[in-house]
């Protein structure tokens, strides 16, 4: 990035003291473009997987008897993961055409350094100009997309409150420990279990034990990725 922005600060003429200097932000700009195409063939790849998995997502849920709230759920971090992917992916585009256009520019800059050059020079300018017009047009696009998708998350979390309590209670009365007495079908009593407690003794160490299991397997991973982090910045 640092070298794009000095690329974008040259002035149509090179001066002898910034030869050098164009020269080895030229060469780096070129070194780097191998790595951004191999990242952006990964990045393709992998929305290439996630629609696959979405895809395959709502086939499961016709074949197996998925809850609708966590099927939502699912849908909803797989969606958000194919748009974040689809931002990156634009991102790297914009980073590759924006470095072949400053290439292209220095190219210029350092052949024509005379009268005639000039001409050559704006011209390139103005491909980097155009270039981030549809950068600043892509971002727009981009800001809308995911202005949509937080909206529709909000919604298919507003179904989602919606539906579970009334899920809980439906559960939780269709459960053995509670029993409607009707005497003639219309008229009757709820009769509760007098074993009601197992519910309780069950129900809380589960509950306990789940968020614990969640705490130890984030906890797991951030020691991971702290170390990972450290075993980079030690000097080989």
């Amino acid at each position: 990035m640092v070298n794009e922005d000095y690329t974008n600060s040259l002035e149509f003429e090179i001066a002898e003291d910034e030869e050098k200097q164009v020269k080895e932000t030229a060469i780096k700009l070129r070194k780097s473009l191998p790595d951004l195409e191999r990242i952006l063939e990964l990045v393709e790849c992998a929305i290439q997987i996630i629609e696959d998995t979405i895809s395959e997502h709502k086939d499961c849920k016709e074949l197996l008897s998925i809850p609708e709230e966590r099927f939502l759920y699912v849908e909803k971090n797989l969606q958000t993961l194919r748009s974040k992917a689809i931002s990156f992916k634009t991102y790297q585009e914009t980073r590759i055409r924006r470095i072949n256009v400053c290439l292209s520019t220095l190219s210029s800059l350092l052949s024509l350094r005379a009268d005639s050059a000039i001409k050559a020079s704006t011209e390139a300018m103005t491909r980097l100009t155009e270039a981030n017009r549809e950068d600043s047009g892509r971002m727009n696009e981009i800001s809308i997309a995911t202005k949509l998708d937080s909206e529709a998350m909000i919604t298919i979390a507003k179904l989602t409150m919606f539906y579970l309590p009334s899920t809980f209670v439906a559960t939780l009365f269709s459960m053995g420990i509670f029993n409607f007495d009707f005497d003639d079908g219309k008229n009757g009593r709820l009769v509760m279990s007098s074993q009601w407690w197992m519910y309780i003794i069950f129900a809380i160490p589960l509950t306990l034990g789940t968020f614990y299991w969640f705490r130890a397997v984030t906890r797991s991973h951030k020691q991971a990725s702290q170390k990972a982090e450290r075993e980079a910045k030690q000097p080989e």
